[in-house]
């Protein structure tokens, strides 16, 4: 709780408009966790995806929405230079950004379709692209896989 209030009292919303209550951040020892995590997917020649609330991708929503210290995760994501998507929520607007070969997707939020419609999307993970196929109200989209040396092992 103390380095959530540090880093609050040094981010004011007045100048860092993610910095309300209804968004948060990922705490130090957290960051330490996915940098090692990415660390050890690079040594293996593996591909991460990653799921979050939050998103963490400049551009890939309203700045209102971002997580707290998303530029730190952002850095982290596609510096590692093994994760080809993260998809996020939140942002009910919904978003997307292409970031050094990183696609950051903000989905829509599908709990506000109308009523007795039909909304979700299936995500198709190949070699080269990342397909969604939505229904209903749901967004279809495809998205192209930068080529990055060694195999196309991906894990979700």
């Amino acid at each position: 709780m103390a380095e959530t209030r540090k880093y609050a009292e040094a981010h004011p919303v007045e100048v860092y408009p993610c910095m309300t209550t209804f968004n948060g951040g990922v705490a130090s020892i957290q960051m330490h966790w996915l940098e090692q995590q990415l660390s050890t997917a690079k040594t293996n020649n593996e591909h991460v995806m990653i799921a979050c609330h939050h998103p963490v991708g400049a551009g890939s929503c309203r700045p209102t929405h971002m997580a707290w210290n998303a530029a730190d995760i952002q850095k982290a994501i596609t510096s590692s230079g093994v994760v080809p998507l993260v998809l996020s929520g939140h942002d009910h607007q919904g978003g997307y950004a292409l970031i050094e070969g990183t696609h950051f997707v903000t989905v829509r939020g599908l709990v506000e379709a109308p009523e007795g419609s039909t909304a979700f999307a299936i995500v198709h993970v190949y070699d080269d692209a990342i397909q969604f196929e939505g229904y209903g109200v749901a967004a279809s989209h495809d998205l192209a896989i930068a080529s990055r040396a060694g195999g196309q092992r991906l894990h979700a």
